[in-house]
C-alpha cells in the first residue's frame, strides 16, 4: 500500500501563522495521501480509511478549512481494497481523485466530485490484468491525464498513461517501457508547450533508476533522461520551474556508504541538460524527498522523511534550498512514531503546513498528522536536522518505447458516504498579529473562526482603533470601517473563507487573519 504524508507551503497575505500539530482519525487506520490547497484557502486530502470501509478499505477525501478544522469527510468504494492516491481541484470548483479499485483484478479509477464531495461520475480503466493510477492532472481542454502502472500476472508491467475528456471518456492510452520487470509512472505534470512530463522508476537491470520522460500532447515520445548510480534510486515528484526547466527527485541509495538512503533532487533546463543534482542527508541515516515547491526567491522547499530525529523513527523533513540546490536550512520534526510524507505547496507570507500519516499499520493506530509552520519553518515541538548535501549524478539520454494500449473504460458505481473524524490537538503556539515593522504584538480577534461577529482586542487600553479594513486572500477590499465606536465587527455578509483584518491605531498598523464560517 502506498502510504503518504504531505507538506504544503502556504503564504497568506500579511498573515502570521499559528503553529500547531493535530491528529485526525477514527477507530482504524486512516492514511493521508496527497493534499492540495483549495480555492477557499483550505485543504483537501485524499487517502485510505480502514475505519469506515464498506469492505476492507475505502478511498477517503477530507476537506479542511484554512484553520485546519474538518469541514466534511467522504468515503468511496465497492471492492475489497480501494485506495486513493492523488487529488486535484478542478476548474468547476470540484475535485478529481485517482487510485485503484482492488481485489484480484485491480482497476485504475478516476472519480469526479462536486465542491461538496458528492460523486458526479466515476470510471474504471482496464488494459491488462491489473492497473492503477498514481497521479493525475487536468488538461487545458478540461479533460484529464493520468499516470500509473499496468501489469500482467507473470510477465512484468508497463508504465501506463491515459487521456480522457472532461467526462472521463477515454481518448487515448499508452504503454511506456517494454513489458519486463515492474516499471511505474510515479508523477505527471502538464508542460508549458502543451505536452506532458512524467517521472518513472525502471529496473536497469539489477536495481532501479529514476527516469524523466517528455511526451507531446498526444502522448508521443519526445525525449528522456535517466539518472542513477550503483544501487536503487527512485523518483517521487516532477515540477516545471519558472525558468521553463524541470526539477524532479525522490530517494537515492547509490551515494552513501554504508548503504543508506538520501533525499535526491535533480534540476534540468528545458532541453534536459543537467544544471545540478544533489543528495541531502546525514551519515549512516536515511532520508528521502517526497515533493518540492519553488519559492518566490527562486529557491525550493523540499519535503521528505528522515530517521535522524531524537528517537530514530521516520519523521517529517523540511529542506530549504537556494536556486543552485545548496542546502540553506533543514528541520526534522521530532515525533514519537513513524511518519511518512508526500507533498509541498506554497502559500502567502512564507508559512508551511504538512499533513501525513503517523503510527503503526500493524497496531491499527495510523492517523493523519497535520502541522502548521511559521515562515521560518518553526512549529511547536522539538527539531533535529540533517547535516550535508553533495553534488552527484550524471544524466543519460535514451529512447523509450511508447505504444498504444488496448484500454477499456467502464462506468464506476461509487457513492459518497458522510463520515466523521476526531481531531486531537498535540501542541499549539499562536502568533496573533504582525505590525508594519514585522514585530509580533498582542492584538487578537475572537472568536476565530467566527460566523457573524468578530471582536478586536489590543494590548493596551490607550491604544485606540481608528479604522479597520478586511481583505480577501487575493487582496480585494471586502469591508472598510471608519470611526469605529465598538470593538465588534459584523462579518455576517462575508462568504465563508479566509480573510485578513487590517487594524489602524494612532501608532501602528496590525494585520491578522481570521476564518469566516458558514
Amino acid at each position: 500500500m502506498k502510504q503518504k504524508l504531505l507538506l504544503i507551503i502556504i503564504l497568506l497575505p500579511f498573515l502570521s501563522n499559528a503553529q500547531y500539530q493535530r491528529l485526525f482519525g477514527s477507530t482504524g487506520n486512516d492514511i493521508a495521501g496527497e493534499m492540495i490547497r483549495t480555492n477557499d484557502g483550505g485543504y483537501a486530502i485524499v487517502g485510505d480509511t480502514y475505519s469506515f470501509g464498506l469492505t476492507k478499505s475505502d478511498v477517503m477525501v477530507t476537506k479542511l478549512n484554512a484553520s485546519g478544522n474538518v469541514q466534511w469527510v467522504k468515503t468511496f468504494g465497492i471492492s475489497d481494497y480501494d485506495h486513493g492516491y492523488d487529488i486535484i481541484q478542478t476548474t468547476d470548483g470540484g475535485y478529481a481523485v485517482c487510485g485503484v479499485a482492488g481485489g484480484n483484478t485491480n482497476q485504475a479509477t478516476l472519480i469526479k466530485l462536486n465542491a461538496s464531495g458528492i460523486v458526479q461520475w466515476s470510471k474504471y480503466f482496464s488494459a491488462n490484468t491489473r492497473q492503477s493510477f498514481s497521479s493525475l492532472v487536468q488538461t487545458p481542454d478540461g479533460g484529464y491525464a493520468l499516470a500509473g502502472q499496468a501489469s500482467t500476472n507473470n510477465n512484468g508491467s508497463w508504465g501506463y498513461l491515459v487521456k480522457t475528456d472532461s467526462l472521463g471518456t477515454l481518448q487515448w492510452s499508452k504503454l511506456i517501457f517494454p513489458r519486463e520487470f515492474y516499471p511505474e509512472l510515479k508523477d505527471i505534470i502538464t508542460t508549458k508547450d502543451g505536452g506532458y512530463a512524467v517521472v518513472a522508476i525502471y529496473p536497469n537491470p539489477a536495481y532501479y533508476d529514476m527516469y524523466f520522460i517528455k511526451l507531446s500532447s498526444t502522448g508521443t515520445f519526445q525525449w528522456a533522461r535517466s539518472i542513477g548510480g550503483s544501487s536503487t534510486d527512485a523518483p517521487a515528484f516532477v515540477r516545471q520551474t519558472s525558468d521553463d526547466g524541470y526539477i524532479f527527485g525522490g530517494i537515492a541509495f547509490s551515494y552513501q556508504t554504508p548503504l543508506n538512503q538520501d533525499a535526491f533532487v535533480v534540476k534540468m533546463d528545458n532541453s534536459g541538460n543537467r544544471l545540478w543534482s544533489r543528495t541531502y542527508g546525514s551519515v549512516s541515516k536515511n532520508e528521502s524527498a517526497s515533493d518540492i515547491q519553488e519559492l518566490p526567491d527562486g529557491g525550493f522547499a523540499v519535503l521528505g522523511i528522515s530517521d535522524s530525529s531524537f528517537n530514530s523513527v521516520y519523521s517529517p523533513l523540511l529542506l530549504r534550498l537556494n536556486k543552485n540546490g545548496s542546502l540553506m536550512s533543514s528541520k526534522v520534526i521530532n515525533v514519537t512514531d513513524n511518519c511518512y510524507t508526500t507533498s509541498v505547496t506554497s502559500v502567502n507570507a512564507g508559512g508551511f503546513a504538512i499533513v501525513g500519516t503517523i503510527g503503526s499499520l500493524f497496531n491499527n493506530s495510523q492517523e493523519m498528522f497535520f502541522t502548521r509552520f511559521d515562515k521560518n519553518g518553526n512549529t511547536c515541538g522539538g527539531f533535529s536536522k540533517v547535516n550535508y548535501s553533495k553534488d552527484t549524478g550524471t544524466l543519460v539520454s535514451l529512447t523509450i518505447p511508447v505504444i498504444n494500449a488496448n484500454t477499456i473504460a467502464a462506468p464506476g458505481v461509487e457513492v459518497s458516504v458522510d463520515r466523521t473524524l476526531t481531531a486531537t490537538g498535540i501542541c499549539q503556539s499562536d502568533i496573533n498579529a504582525v505590525v508594519n515593522n514585522n514585530q509580533t504584538q498582542s492584538i487578537r480577534i475572537y472568536p476565530n473562526p467566527a460566523k457573524d461577529f468578530i471582536h478586536i482586542e489590543t494590548g493596551t487600553v490607550s491604544e485606540k482603533i481608528i479604522s479597520a479594513n478586511i481583505i480577501d486572500l487575493n487582496g480585494n477590499m471586502m469591508m472598510q470601517l471608519k470611526n469605529l465606536s465598538s470593538s465588534q465587527i459584523n462579518i455576517s455578509r462575508l462568504k465563508p473563507g479566509a480573510y485578513t483584518l487590517i487594524v489602524h491605531t494612532a501608532a501602528k498598523e496590525y494585520r491578522v487573519m481570521f476564518m469566516k464560517e458558514e
